[in-house]
């Protein structure tokens, strides 16, 4: 980029709220220069270096998903307040502009990554419809450093611990009823725990936990479940098999087990979260918990 082109990338992301310069300092103070601003960095050399802006928009994730852009040699931030949003480009792997400005009521023409981090500073807000923070915040507040929100302690420390995002996840991964590895195959959750990938985008964009069980099939057939926006599997263990509800069609379901498992769950008798305290074996073995 030529010194004009930097200047007037300073220039567009001043005042937009997209570059932190408190978190960028934090984050990569050792790598700025004394008689350098940090926005001039990163408008200079920072971008390319991978380096990024604010919490949520991962320089280097925009660039490998957005070839138009790396191939334009264009400063990705910039791509993204310009052009990048309006088009539904994420800024990274967590947060979901079309989620967000839906959940918020933004129109249009509001920057919804400027709105969640401006509004985050405050108070706990979630980056997706997959993380709680309210939860995340009750679950681990006594090991969160002060000053960290749920969400950036999630990425600093979280993440590489295998904490669980939310209520619903943590009943999904201790239930055994998501397939990790038929996850992975058949979708990509990219750096994300599946599960977390699941709950957040997946099971809106139609995806499957496992074998058995049927996202579009049980939303389909429970049009309340679909009208409330719940999470088809979570619903389905906290409240579907008591209900007698199917994972799946029964022509699926191999010997039946699919109408097995209405039956069971209908009865009253079984307790998916007595089952998994009193047989933590079979919490670890992957298996569903009716299967």
């Amino acid at each position: 980029m030529t010194a004009l082109e930097i200047s007037a990338a300073i220039i567009k992301l001043s005042d937009t709220g997209l570059f932190d310069l408190a978190w960028y300092e934090a984050r990569y103070g050792d790598l700025l220069m004394a008689e350098s601003a940090a926005l001039v960095q990163f408008c200079d050399t920072g971008w390319r270096r991978g380096l990024q802006p604010n919490i949520c928009f991962d320089t280097a994730h925009y660039l490998a998903v957005n070839e138009d852009v790396r191939q334009a040699h264009l400063n990705p931030l910039v791509h993204y307040l310009e052009y990048g949003e309006a088009e539904n480009r994420w800024p990274g792997p967590h947060f979901d502009p079309e989620w967000y400005r839906a959940a918020h009521g933004l129109t249009i023409d509001q920057n919804c990554l400027a709105d969640y981090l401006r509004r985050q500073r405050g108070a706990p807000l979630n980056p997706n419809g997959g993380f709680d923070s309210l939860w995340y915040l009750a679950e681990y507040g006594d090991v969160i450093p002060a000053g960290l929100s749920p969400f950036a302690d999630y990425l600093r420390h979280g993440a590489a611990q295998c904490r669980d995002v939310s209520e619903e996840a943590r009943l999904i991964r201790l239930s055994g009823a998501f397939d990790t590895d038929f996850y992975r195959t058949h979708y990509d959750p990219g750096p994300l725990d599946p599960i977390y990938h699941f709950c957040a985008f997946g099971w809106r964009r139609g995806y499957d936990p496992g074998r058995g069980f049927a996202t579009k099939w049980y939303l389909a057939c429970n049009q309340d479940v679909a009208d409330c926006g719940v999470n088809p599997l979570y619903h389905y263990l906290k409240f579907g098999i008591a209900e007698g509800r199917r994972p799946l069609p029964e022509s699926a379901a191999p010997n039946g087990s699919a109408d097995a498992e209405a039956k069971i769950g209908a009865s009253g008798l079984f307790d998916v979260n007595y089952y998994l305290a009193m047989y933590p074996d079979v919490r670890e073995s992957g298996l569903s918990v009716l299967g």
